[in-house]
């Protein structure tokens, strides 16, 4: 069972206001680099963050490369690598001993040699053959 997070810590988002995952409208290509995730459900002392002594949590990590596309800006770029790096912690406190944490990173990659426009017009095997070029 996934448990909303209760205290939240967003470490890249420079005004620290917005603690919700981010719904970034991007250009360039993602590459995934790497997930876990590490889930633990135990009967233990009761404490104050749980009082019958279950606890539950799970820790999710992932990584990306963010490929943008030629031409595209840098206050974009920038933005989209701030709203794609988050920490969230769980708080078992607030949340009846539920407890974790979840993390993403994303590193700037090489710009792509095309334009968005160019992308889109590339047939789905043009497409492929670059994500495999790639290594997307």
């Amino acid at each position: 069972m996934r448990i909303s997070a209760i205290r939240n810590t967003n470490y890249c988002v420079a005004n620290q206001q917005s603690c919700k995952k981010p719904n970034v409208n991007f250009n360039g290509l993602f590459k995934n680099v790497g997930s876990s995730s590490d889930e633990w459900d135990y009967h233990g002392i009761p404490s104050g963050s749980s009082g019958d002594g279950h606890y539950q949590g799970m820790s999710t990590s992932k990584s990306y490369i963010y490929h943008p596309f030629k031409g595209e800006s840098e206050s974009h770029i920038k933005k989209v690598l701030e709203e794609n790096n988050y920490h969230y912690d769980y708080d078992p406190d607030s949340t009846g001993g539920y407890s974790g944490s979840d993390d993403c990173t994303t590193e700037r990659g090489k710009t792509l040699p095309f334009t968005e426009k160019e992308w889109n017009s590339f047939t789905a095997k043009q497409q492929e053959y670059y994500r495999e070029l790639l290594n997307l």
